[in-house]
């Protein structure tokens, strides 16, 4: 069964729109230096624990937030993104159903974050 010009195309545009985001967070990445990543854990298959190992194998300066922690994997780490002394560039999020979304994205535009995801 033959496709579709149509479903040819959507395909294509979906392939080019993914080619566009890649490049985009590559050049945001070569730009920003620190990045704070929120409701980090210890559990080496999460998500945000796979996250941190990505982000410092790409030489960038991670600061996890994780409550009740003092440190994780080396790293000293916060119990909210305020804490955190000076700037950061990025704010990752690994939301719970209990986090203010609201006063964590007020608390990134104070740290001069660049971009909350």
């Amino acid at each position: 069964m033959q496709e579709s010009l149509a479903t040819r195309q959507t395909g294509h545009l979906k392939s080019m729109h993914g080619d566009l985001l890649k490049r985009q967070r590559k050049a945001l990445l070569e730009k920003c230096r620190r990045i704070a990543v929120v409701g980090a854990s210890a559990d080496p298959d999460s998500s945000s624990y796979l996250s941190i190992e990505k982000f410092l194998g790409l030489g960038l300066e991670v600061v996890p937030i994780f409550a009740g922690r003092q440190d994780f994997l080396g790293l000293v780490c916060y119990d909210h993104l305020r804490d955190v002394p000076g700037a950061v560039d990025i704010v990752q999020v690994y939301s719970r159903a209990a986090m203010d979304l609201a006063a964590l994205a007020h608390e990134a535009v104070e740290k001069g974050a660049k971009l909350l995801w």
